[in-house]
């Protein structure tokens, strides 16, 4: 998954509430 790919798919998960789950842990692990 490239960086566009992961925005696109952080932002609409956030736009659906569902926010912070699998997607923080994967931001964690992507930032980190």
């Amino acid at each position: 998954m490239n960086p566009t790919e992961f925005w696109i798919t952080y932002l609409i998960g956030v736009s659906l509430g569902s926010g912070l789950t699998m997607l923080d842990l994967f931001v964690l692990g992507y930032i980190g």
